[in-house]
């Protein structure tokens, strides 16, 4: 049985090592592939190396990949936000809107007789019904 405890499972503590290490030896070897003379790595018999040209390009290729990804999804949100005039941007509990306002019949919507307000909070439905309740009962 396995007891709730923060800390990870032997075997993901293991994985997360193992995986630490290879990082780390890709990170040296991409060091060595980048700083030391082509001919030290030819004398050494490594000569099957991509060119230095890729030692800086790879980097700055990922660095602008993220930095336009980021542009990109900022102008999206931006496009799927509301306008600021839009009346999906006035929230509250008490918030109600008309039909005229809404531009829209909400006749198939509402399920009570009298749809001339949509409530925010009458969503749900319980709310607004015992508030016409209560308001019915103090009118009487």
């Amino acid at each position: 049985m396995v007891e709730n405890s923060p800390s990870p499972l032997p075997e993901r503590a293991i994985y997360g090592f193992v995986l630490f290490l290879g990082s780390q030896l890709c990170f040296f070897l991409y060091l060595v592939w980048a700083y030391v003379p082509e001919s030290w790595l030819h004398f050494v018999g490594l000569t099957y190396w991509p060119q230095k040209y890729w030692a800086l390009a790879v980097p700055i290729y990922v660095l602008v990949a993220i930095s336009i990804s980021f542009v990109l999804l900022f102008g999206v949100n931006m496009m799927n936000t509301a306008p600021l005039g839009s009346l999906d941007t006035i929230t509250g509990e008490r918030l109600c809107w008309t039909q005229s306002q809404l531009g829209f019949a909400l006749g198939s919507q509402c399920k009570e007789r009298d749809c001339t307000a949509v409530c925010s909070y009458s969503r749900g439905g319980r709310k607004q019904r015992k508030r016409k309740r209560r308001s019915k009962k103090t009118l009487n």
